[in-house]
């Protein structure tokens, strides 16, 4: 029982106290479920930025666009077979 005492106080004595803080302050309990949420937030955030790239707009080109239909449809070339008045 004494050896086994001798033993913890030991121990107690020869730990790291940053470690220690480190292990108290970390909100997770293993090393795999810090990479797992880790690894998670990145896919998140990757997956969010290629939604939010495949819905802009690329307005400039979308206003040359118009510019050009709304030239060929002013000299009467549209296709449509109305009279412009």
């Amino acid at each position: 029982e004494e050896q086994r005492d001798v033993n913890k106080y030991v121990m107690f004595e020869q730990r790291d106290p940053f470690l220690e803080r480190q292990k108290r302050e970390d909100e997770f309990d293993t090393d795999w479920d810090r990479f797992a949420c880790i690894d998670y937030n990145r896919l998140a955030m990757e997956e969010e930025q290629r939604e939010e790239e495949a819905m802009e707009v690329d307005w400039v080109n979308m206003d040359e666009e118009e510019e050009d239909g709304d030239d060929y449809n002013a000299m009467g070339l549209s296709g449509s077979s109305e009279a412009p008045f």
